[in-house]
């Protein structure tokens, strides 16, 4: 798209298709440019109000984002993807019940959306309503099994309840499903690390370099075990190989200690500003 683009800045698709590619990237900054940009060069083009919106709802510009979807509702009366914005944005803005009347509202029309009910499972959980949560994530493992979303917030619903043998039994599920679920692997170990059972940990992170060398989850993985046996120097070289590949807080902050137990005090530092420049 970059080269289209050099040879046309004026080719509004390449422009459309590039941003929508920094918003998969997680380069939300640069994808909310480059859709402005499409807006001021086709304002009626509305399906750049709906993508454009959700780097808002992703960003926690959540104001902007449900301005933009009234603004698309106002062009297309009763739209589910207008309103779907309208219930994450409200979600954003911690706004449950607005959040939730927009998504029912969203699943009357069309009771099959997955997205919509992802969303409103999010509302459920974050408003303390976990059994509403549980049972709508589990009614979604059962008709889209292969979707790993719901899996992962049931997970992650079983952790913050105690249950951490019940979310490794859902993450072995989601490997089940597909092997190539690389996060379901590492949030497995990570438990093993957290039950004190590294041996069990190191099996997986081990398994991970053999098959995705080339994915950060193994070397991260790797690292925090080397850290939890106090081989600082090798939790050092897989947290820096980790961040190579795909930086994150986790990683800083595991490689800022390391060098805190290396007595390099200044590294560290720099390390823990990165997260607090993050967060």
């Amino acid at each position: 798209f970059m080269n289209a683009f050099e040879k046309d800045e004026s080719y509004l698709d390449a422009r459309f298709q590039m941003a929508r590619s920094y918003a998969k990237l997680g380069k939300l900054d640069q994808a909310e440019k480059e859709f402005n940009k499409v807006l001021m060069q086709n304002p009626s083009r509305d399906e750049v109000l709906l993508e454009l919106a959700g780097i808002y709802n992703a960003s926690n510009k959540a104001d902007k984002a449900f301005n933009l979807g009234k603004q698309y509702l106002a062009k297309h009366p009763g739209s589910l993807e207008g309103l779907e914005i309208l219930g994450i944005a409200s979600a954003v803005n911690n706004r449950y019940d607005d959040a939730e009347r927009y998504l029912m509202q969203t699943l009357s029309v069309d009771p099959s959306r997955t997205k919509t009910k992802l969303e409103l499972a999010a509302v459920y959980v974050s408003s303390g309503k976990g059994p509403k949560a549980k049972s709508l994530l589990q009614e979604l493992t059962r008709t889209d099994p292969k979707n790993a979303r719901p899996f992962y917030m049931l997970a992650t619903m079983e952790i913050q309840a105690g249950n951490k043998d019940k979310a490794l039994e859902i993450y072995n599920t989601i490997m089940a499903n597909n092997a190539d679920e690389t996060p379901a692997a590492y949030k497995s170990g990570i438990i093993h690390i957290e039950n004190k059972e590294l041996d069990k940990a190191d099996k997986i992170a081990d398994d991970l370099l053999i098959r995705f060398p080339k994915r950060s989850e193994g070397h991260l993985l790797k690292g925090q075990i080397s850290y939890q046996r106090k081989n600082y120097a090798e939790a050092t070289n897989y947290l820096q190989s980790s961040i190579k590949i795909s930086p994150t807080l986790e990683a800083f902050y595991f490689l800022g200690l390391c060098h805190y137990n290396r007595g390099e005090l200044e590294s560290a530092l720099s390390q823990f500003r990165k997260i607090l420049d993050n967060v």
